[in-house]
């Protein structure tokens, strides 16, 4: 006899291919032999069991199988492999496929650029990004990036009351303050304002003049009223002044004086000779009264008599005179003026006798 030990899947047949064996034992079989007589055999058969077993899988794209096949699409798909005893583990597998996509961004962003995933990029170019899409395979992304940056600047503004920083901020001051607009990249332009601010001031002036007033900016006003004026203050910046003005003003007269050899003006001038003249004195507004003067000067005249009378003479004025002397007398000549006459006075008397 001869003795076999055979491991066998399921069934097992015989050598002689009269039996088939499902189980595991001790078994009996004959063939015959080269000579063509029986060779009896003792069989001593382990019979090993197949397996089965059904997977889920739910994958992104491909799958590829306990046995290395790849499927692409969703389906049941049948697989074998060994099993522990070596024998077939038949698998049902339930395949669900889900599929990655594909996308593209283009980003203009300033200074940096955070990606779907979470990634920071700070220059401009072109990369790849990966995140989970709806399916929850990866969703891959290309972004075209373009990165633009922001820039700064410093500022030292000088200014009277307030200022208005290019991005219309109002700061009435002095300090170090930080603006922010766009720059010509189109990202913030901050700009650090160091500012000093000087102030207009205010003030009052009360003037009391004659015709006109010269404001202290320049201007020139002719009547009573409350006026505003503007000049540069200590610090360069507007000195608002309140005028209150009160305009006297300058009158006019002409008198025509007809006088004997001299005339004084009610300046206190002297004229001796005839013609027009000008002559200034405060009128009642305590401004000036410009007097036009059309002056006539007549003169007075002089001469000399030398009378030669007897007890008495009486003057071309009237006065009698008894004794010899010189005598001044005076009497209107042609003109209306005095005629200064000098009187030169030889007096003889009359006698008296008896015969």
């Amino acid at each position: 006899k001869d003795t076999l030990t055979v491991i066998a899947c399921s069934r097992y047949t015989s050598p002689s291919g009269n039996a088939t064996w499902t189980t595991s034992g001790t078994y009996n079989d004959t063939i015959q032999n080269v000579v063509d007589c029986d060779s009896f055999l003792v069989i001593n058969l382990t019979i090993h069991q197949p397996s089965s077993a059904t997977i889920n899988p739910d994958v992104c794209n491909a799958y590829t199988s306990p046995s290395g096949k790849t499927w692409t699409t969703t389906g049941t798909y049948m697989d074998t492999i060994p099993n522990a005893v070596n024998c077939d583990s038949v698998i049902t597998v339930n395949l669900t496929v889900r599929y990655e996509t594909t996308a593209s961004v283009t980003a203009n962003v300033c200074d940096s650029y955070t990606s779907p995933s979470g990634k920071t990029w700070t220059t401009s170019g072109t990369y790849m990004d990966t995140i989970p899409n709806a399916a929850n395979c990866d969703s891959v992304i290309t972004v075209s990036l373009t990165v633009r940056y922001k820039t700064f600047a410093t500022i030292a503004p000088n200014v009277c009351d307030s200022y208005t920083s290019p991005s219309g901020k109002t700061w009435t001051t002095s300090g170090s303050y930080v603006d922010t607009i766009p720059n010509a990249a189109n990202c913030d332009s901050i700009i650090t304002v160091n500012l000093t601010v000087r102030y207009a001031t205010t003030g009052s002036v009360t003037a009391n003049v004659c015709d006109s007033y010269t404001s202290p900016s320049g201007k020139t006003w002719t009547t009573t009223g409350t006026y505003m004026d503007t000049i540069p203050n200590a610090v360069n910046c507007d000195s608002v002044i309140t005028v209150s003005l009160t305009v006297r003003h300058k009158t006019f007269a002409t008198i025509t004086p007809d006088v004997c050899n001299t005339y004084t003006s009610p300046s206190g001038k002297t004229w001796t000779t005839t013609g027009t003249y000008m002559d200034t004195i405060p009128n009642v507004a305590n401004c000036d009264s410009i007097i036009t003067v059309n002056l006539t000067v007549r003169y007075a005249s002089s001469s000399t008599i030398a009378p030669d009378v007897c007890d008495s003479y009486v003057s071309p004025s009237g006065k009698t005179w008894t004794t010899s002397g010189t005598y001044m007398d005076t009497i209107p000549n042609a003109a209306n003026c005095d005629s200064v006459i000098t009187v030169n006075l030889t007096v003889r008397y009359a006698t008296t006798g008896s015969i």
